[in-house]
């Protein structure tokens, strides 16, 4: 081809171009394959860093793998009884949800309560705003042994 010729015109593109800022949240971190997050519940941050560190131990991960999930809804909703087992129980499924690529965040609220039935220690709200009190991921972490 000698230097000046026209080539043939580029094709125009099979699929429109969907730009990052037009899209919803559930198609923006799908496009980045963004890791599904946990619903902050005013000063809940703590217990969803932790959750989010456990969540990569390989030996967590295999223990929750076998361990065995009650399957009757009133075994599920029992939080009379709550329990280290109910804890367990819990963040398996929540683990699940995260994992089920569903949702981009994901809310917490039957683990909180779980947690706050079996530590009440984390179940203190502020006089003032009624609001759950700000608590360390290490006491979290610490605590969950």
């Amino acid at each position: 081809m000698m230097m000046g010729s026209a080539d043939s015109l580029p094709e125009a593109p099979k699929h429109e171009t969907k730009f990052l800022e037009d899209m919803t949240d559930t198609e923006a971190a799908a496009a980045l394959s963004l890791p599904t997050g946990i619903e902050n519940f005013g000063n809940t941050c703590y217990l969803n860093a932790t959750l989010q560190c456990l969540k990569v131990v390989p030996e967590l991960r295999s223990a929750l793998g076998s361990y065995h999930v009650p399957a009757t809804r009133a075994e599920l909703m029992d939080t009379d009884t709550a329990s280290p087992q109910s804890l367990t129980r819990d963040l398996k499924m929540l683990y699940l949800m995260m994992e089920s690529g569903q949702d981009i965040r994901i809310p917490s609220m039957l683990f909180l309560h779980t947690l706050h039935a079996v530590k009440p220690e984390f179940a203190h709200k502020d006089e003032k705003t009624g609001s759950y009190k700000q608590q360390d991921a290490h006491e979290c972490g610490r605590h969950g042994q």
